[in-house]
């Protein structure tokens, strides 16, 4: 095997080997970079593809149309009935009027 670059020989014929390319080695670490290069791309495009579904999910969630290219938002997901709290249970059950107890006081 080629002690340089770790290729095994085994099944070739002694008058079969392949060439010398002293440049060999250099092509080798450049497709290596290349590789590297477009994983990376590759890791970067689908990144950018599910924060772009995400956003189109919530445009078509908050009323935006997709198909109609009218876009926006049309208020159509706001419910208009707002209603307050429900009041705690132990304000409902006190009474409001005052007594002779309460005019007392302790200071």
């Amino acid at each position: 095997g080629c002690m340089s670059c770790g290729h095994l020989f085994t099944d070739i014929n002694w008058d079969n080997m392949p060439k010398w390319d002293a440049s060999a080695r250099l092509y080798l670490e450049l497709d290596k970079k290349k590789r590297n290069a477009s994983r990376l791309l590759t890791d970067q495009i689908h990144t950018e593809a599910a924060l772009l579904e995400f956003e189109r999910d919530a445009f078509c969630e908050a009323g935006g149309q997709i198909d109609g290219m009218d876009g926006g938002w049309n208020g159509q997901s706001i419910n208009t009935t707002i209603e307050p709290p429900p009041m705690p249970i132990k304000l409902l059950n006190t009474s409001f009027s005052s007594s002779s107890s309460d005019d007392s006081s302790d200071y």
